[in-house]
């Protein structure tokens, strides 16, 4: 007796890891710029004339200049895919962290915003989008997946 078959799919290992990296990088590049849009959001205005920030609180906008050099981007590679928050004016990394020569404290804005940011990035990279509640499921989910480190959930190494 003759038989018939039907072929219900052709396994492709890599279109389908270049099908997987493509929806993780729009992912990514959506995660990271809901960070941006935080860190942006965190920075508010400074008044006329110019109110500095207190140490410990986001830089207060003045001219603008931090605030435009506020960037994303998102790196692709073979194993892994990235993303970054970029502040580029010459004097970001100073606000952030502060600097003890010029005797200024840091006024942090990029960590904060990462860190207010953790729920909604969880849910983003696992294709929920950014709203609603992020169940420990999720946060278990995007750990394995190793879209996460628990330290960076506050967990420990």
């Amino acid at each position: 007796m003759a038989s018939t078959r039907l072929r219900i799919a052709k396994w492709n290992p890599e279109g389908f890891m270049r099908a997987i990296d493509g929806s993780l990088a729009v992912r990514m590049e959506q995660a990271a710029g809901y960070v941006e849009r935080e860190v942006k959001r965190s920075m508010k205005g400074g008044g006329s004339p110019h109110v500095p920030s207190r140490p410990g609180e986001p830089p207060r906008v003045d001219t603008g200049e931090l605030r435009r050099s506020i960037h994303h981007k998102v790196e692709v590679r073979r194993s892994s895919i990235r993303g970054y928050v970029i502040a580029g004016a010459p004097y970001a990394r100073a606000l952030e962290l502060g600097y003890a020569p010029g005797n200024l404290l840091p006024r942090p804005y990029l960590r904060p915003a990462l860190r207010r940011s953790q729920p909604a990035l969880v849910r983003i990279l696992l294709g929920k989008g950014p709203s609603g509640y992020t169940s420990l499921a999720d946060i278990k989910a995007a750990t394995e997946r190793g879209f996460v480190s628990r330290s960076s959930l506050g967990g420990g190494a």
